[in-house]
């Protein structure tokens, strides 16, 4: 069986060789009743957080000039948008 559910990852232990993780879910959160039915069983664990990764390009610029992509992040959710223009500077220029 296949669930995946939005935890908060909040520690990590090792004590004799042995790693604990703990995580808080929300009991409301969509999988929880799934997931608390495989307590006690063998499980495998993907981690993956939820920020996502600004996209770095390689671009070829105008002789002389420097490209600045600017990026917008939203501090509630988390959410990446790119600046629709972008400016070119002179080089040293600010």
């Amino acid at each position: 069986m296949r669930q995946e559910i939005k935890a908060s990852f909040k520690q990590a232990t090792i004590k004799a060789g042995t790693a604990t993780l703990q995580f808080e879910v929300l009991p409301s959160a969509e999988g929880f009743t799934e997931v608390m039915k495989m307590t006690g069983g063998v499980v495998m664990l993907t981690v993956e957080t939820e920020q996502q990764e600004l996209p770095f390009e390689e671009r070829e610029d105008a002789e002389g000039q420097t490209t600045i992509n600017n990026y917008f992040v939203n501090a509630e959710t988390g959410e990446v948008t790119e600046r629709q223009d972008d400016y070119l500077l002179q080089e040293g220029g600010e």
